[in-house]
């Protein structure tokens, strides 16, 4: 049985990712300046030989944007889609259900025989274009 929490959660996937790519775009955007920051400051301080305060801050600023670059990247990746998150949930509990009745075999050999016609017809398609 699925929860209110769990279909709280189906529901809000979807947003959770598309606001994660919102705030990607952004900090992608400052790792860029920050990186050209970062490349200049190094020519200046290999021109006149000392680290100056702008330099210092330009490594600091590229580590933080770096890292939060990692971090927005790695919660993307991971967070499901509204799709995934549904599967996730509802496959397993199909699958290890115990009321099994003689209608759900039949249909499940019948998803059976047409998730092997569509490998079949992928593994065709991909042979052509490797001939290619």
């Amino acid at each position: 049985m699925i929860t209110t929490t769990q279909m709280y959660w189906i529901t809000r996937a979807d947003a959770i990712r598309h606001g994660l790519v919102g705030i990607m775009i952004p900090i992608i955007l400052l790792f860029v300046l920050a990186s050209v920051g970062k490349i200049v400051t190094l020519i200046e301080q290999t021109v006149s030989g000392d680290e100056s305060p702008l330099a210092r801050t330009m490594t600091r600023l590229w580590v933080g944007f770096s890292a939060a670059l990692i971090l927005v990247i790695g919660a993307e990746m991971f967070t499901p889609t509204t799709k995934e998150l549904a599967a996730i949930i509802v496959v397993p509990k199909i699958a290890n259900s115990t009321l099994v009745t003689e209608k759900i075999p039949q249909e499940l050999s019948e998803l059976y025989t047409l998730a092997k016609q569509y490998m079949i017809e992928s593994l065709k398609e991909k042979k052509k274009e490797a001939e290619k």
